[in-house]
């Protein structure tokens, strides 16, 4: 180990302090050193307090100086620090490190020695029985592993700008601005949220979608790239309410149903109509007309048939 001369110090004759500028005594200095001092004479180094300052094992003996030249000698003790260490690591790993001769190979360690069993990153994973899940990344992109959220177990339906650009398994949500939705595209009838599912062939798919704030439900399928017109599913909350069509498919419920002052009605989907009335009274106009004058409670647009019951008797003279 080369010696110690960088920098120059300051002693003090009769001190065994030595302070040092520009050295660097503690990574380059250890306790038993000797000393070269300024007088020329050698000194054991009792003490390595920092970079700067050193304490010698007996008082300086030459004459007050500072900016000095000096130098540090390293002993020959060090071989033995060495060596002690090198028997101290040997103890404690040498066992271990005999152990690897029993592997017959001594650049692959075996799983039953703490190693993976491979030189390869594929026979690490053989070797330690991982499956093909070890290789994927976590993540939403197809071929990653999900995670919590990601479409899966804990997630929320993803919001889309057009139904008719999805392409994979997937939770949807939509708004007013989302192409592709039943109703309300452009209003905020469009709020809505359902799920797609995709075939293997990538020409058929099936949708469903469930308008916000109703209980209005439609479905529609991909043939052949083309998506068919979306149908309107009908429940126990949408068969009865307000009927409606266009072109001669409904828009609305399929049965809507009323009573009022004039009588009661019963409409149907595709345009059928049906009004009652009970109980009205009507009077001879002569032997062969009766007068009933009847307000239908909803106005027909084209009349059919109109059935009536007579319920009464015939009164006579004496």
């Amino acid at each position: 180990m080369a010696w110690l001369r960088a920098g120059t110090v300051a002693v003090t004759s009769g001190s065994t302090t030595v302070t040092g500028t520009g050295t660097n005594f503690a990574a380059s200095t250890r306790v038993g050193d000797a000393f070269i001092g300024p007088d020329g004479r050698s000194y054991e180094l009792a003490n390595v307090a920092s970079a700067t300052v050193i304490s010698l094992g007996s008082p300086y003996l030459g004459s007050t100086a500072s900016g000095a030249s000096y130098a540090i000698m390293p002993v020959n003790g060090y071989q033995k620090v060495l060596a002690d260490t090198v028997r101290d690591w040997t103890n404690l790993y040498g066992p271990k490190m005999a152990a690897l001769g029993t592997t017959g190979n001594y650049e692959i360690l075996p799983v039953s020695k703490g190693g993976t069993g491979g030189a390869t990153q594929a026979d690490a994973r053989a070797g330690l029985g991982l499956g093909t899940a070890s290789v994927l990344n976590t993540g939403s992109a197809v071929g990653s592993a999900l995670r919590v959220g990601d479409f899966g177990l804990g997630s929320f339906g993803v919001s889309v700008a057009s139904l008719n650009n999805i392409t994979t398994n997937m939770d949807f949500t939509t708004n007013g601005a989302t192409a592709g939705v039943p109703v309300g595209q452009g209003t905020a009838d469009g709020q809505g949220m359902g799920f797609h599912l995709q075939h293997d062939n990538p020409a058929f798919a099936y949708q469903k979608w469930t308008q916000l704030g109703t209980w209005r439900t439609f479905e529609r399928s991909k043939n052949n790239n083309t998506w068919l017109a979306w149908v309107e599913m009908y429940h126990s909350r949408s068969a009865v309410g307000t009927v409606s069509q266009a072109a001669g498919v409904s828009t609305g419920a399929l049965i809507e149903k009323g009573i009022n002052s004039n009588g009661y009605y019963l409409k149907f989907a595709d345009g059928t109509m049906v009004c009652g009335a009970e109980s009205r009274p009507g009077t001879f106009d002569n032997v062969t007309n009766i007068n009933y004058q009847w307000t239908y409670p909803i106005p027909f647009t084209s009349l059919y048939f109109v059935n009536a019951n007579i319920l009464g008797g015939k009164g006579g003279r004496r």
